[in-house]
């Protein structure tokens, strides 16, 4: 995930404690989260990353078994849903970015979050104006955590192309799954129970070596928004050839990410 997963947590003066991530979709593997659970715990942030739901059946359930909190982080999946759940709308808060690169993007640096929690939002409210209610008369400590009104405007204009933006990113990630998956060397990881997660199956798990290229993945009972694209290349010093292959042709990517949360 990106830096800011980690990051808020340690703002608040508490201690991040990291999770394994499945090697198909990504998103974090319920499994290694129960095993990290301790009474110390007090909330678990799975990241929707890349655009698909993490196995929020499992996390929830483990979650509330022990009295622990849920926050979403759905930057990069606005508008993505688990088993015909609006992704953000499951645990107890979700949160949104706005960042142009996101699916929906403003000006610059704006987000939201969302809760259906009326007591954590109206504290949440309070927070993001220094506190105050009514004005200049603070109840705690806040911050000015307000959307500018110009990014606003502009959100306010493309949200009702929202779905149209989702449906050109399906689109895309259907032709790059048909043209790559027409590659020898190229194959899709997948799972035998339509939970690609719980299969854990990759095509580099002991298959063939000629493999050197493994699409993304939706599960089926994920509505993926696309957010990335995101390849896996497999073998010493390959990657870095074909991002210099592509960049070479003035095709731009991304590594999402160079270096591992608990590394830095």
């Amino acid at each position: 995930t990106f830096f800011a997963t980690a990051g808020c947590i340690a703002r608040t003066g508490a201690t991040p404690v990291f999770a394994d991530s499945s090697p198909v979709c990504f998103n974090l593997d319920p499994d290694d989260l129960a095993r990290r659970i301790t009474s110390r715990t007090k909330a678990v942030i799975p990241v929707h990353l890349f655009g698909q739901c993490a196995e929020m059946d499992r996390i929830m359930a483990i979650c509330r078994e022990r009295g622990v909190a849920v926050i979403e982080d759905g930057a990069q999946a606005l508008g993505a849903e688990y088993k015909g759940k609006k992704a953000g709308t499951i645990g107890d808060f979700g949160i949104f970015s706005f960042f142009p690169s996101k699916n929906l993007g403003g000006f610059g640096d704006a987000g939201m979050l969302v809760t259906n929690r009326e007591e954590w939002g109206a504290k949440a409210r309070l927070l993001r104006t220094h506190g105050s209610q009514p004005k200049y008369y603070h109840k705690m400590v806040g911050g000015n955590f307000r959307m500018d009104p110009l990014l606003a405007a502009l959100l306010g204009v493309k949200f009702p192309h929202l779905g149209e933006y989702t449906a050109r990113r399906q689109a895309n990630a259907a032709f790059y799954a048909e043209a790559l998956g027409a590659l020898a060397g190229v194959a899709q990881s997948g799972g035998d129970d339509g939970c690609l997660c719980r299969g854990r199956k990759t095509p580099d798990s002991g298959a063939s070596r000629s493999v050197r290229l493994v699409l993304p993945s939706a599960c089926a009972h994920n509505k993926h928004i696309w957010n990335q694209y995101t390849l896996r290349v497999l073998g010493e010093r390959r990657r870095d050839a074909l991002q210099k292959f592509l960049k070479d042709r003035e095709i731009g990517t991304e590594v999402y990410y160079p270096v591992p949360m608990h590394a830095q």
